[in-house]
């Protein structure tokens, strides 16, 4: 008769180490509760035993943990492995790390092709991040021949699905189109619905939709607050 695995105790969590016999939910459970209660270390070694268990979820947090340097060595190369025994169609926010990081040659050899299909994968299925960076590599010419228009039309698909930051990266590309009204338009979006501090920034420099004096000093202090520290030299008097 098995042993049955040990129920989870905040006492013994951090010593904790589940028998063989335990599923890779189990480990994974564990190694949620250890991060949320501050010891991602123990957390790691978890997901790490999740993960060999063939548990996607847990090769996807253990990544995160390596590629960020969280409670073990940062890594990218042990992160790279693990995002992609994680990726699948169910899991975009692990493809798209793997593309990041083939696209940028970061722990392991650049790859632009293998990249662009998995963003290509991930944008066909609205993940967000995934249009922005194809977007931005098909803008560049990255891995294919380069067509700023559809780039452009990619990035804006992004900020239309609520990538965080992709509406700022949208006026971006139509600023160095020299659209910039259009470029002004994204930035305003980045503001006011994701709270970018940098979308706010460019929009109190950008000159494709009129603003007053009260509105430019407003929107630098707004980008001060949330973090841009070039908009807090920009408000401050003089």
């Amino acid at each position: 008769m098995a042993t049955p695995c040990p129920r989870l105790t905040l006492l013994a969590l951090s010593a904790a180490l589940c028998a063989s016999a335990c599923t890779g939910e189990f480990q994974h459970d564990v190694g949620v509760e250890a991060w949320r209660q501050g010891h991602p270390e123990v957390a790691a070694k978890h997901y790490a035993k999740a993960c060999d268990k063939g548990y996607g979820d847990s090769c996807y947090n253990l990544a995160l943990l390596e590629f960020e340097g969280d409670g073990v060595p940062q890594d990218d190369a042990a992160a790279y492995e693990h995002f992609e025994r994680a990726c699948a169609p169910t899991d975009l926010d692990a493809c798209y790390y793997v593309a990041m990081l083939a696209g940028e040659g970061r722990g392991t050899a650049r790859d632009d092709a293998h990249a662009n299909v998995l963003l290509n994968m991930g944008c066909e299925r609205a993940h967000a991040l995934s249009c922005e960076l194809y977007g931005v590599r098909i803008h560049d010419g990255l891995g294919v021949q380069a067509d700023p228009a559809r780039g452009r039309e990619m990035v804006d698909r992004a900020c239309e699905l609520g990538g965080e930051q992709s509406c700022n990266q949208a006026g971006i590309l139509h600023w160095r189109a020299d659209d910039l009204v259009r470029a002004d338009i994204f930035f305003a979006r980045g503001c006011e619905r994701d709270e970018d501090p940098t979308a706010c920034f460019n929009l109190a420099n950008g000159q494709g939709l009129p603003k007053s004096p009260e509105q430019i000093e407003a929107l630098l202090a707004k980008a001060c607050e949330l973090g841009e520290p070039d908009a807090c030299t920009a408000s401050d008097p003089e």
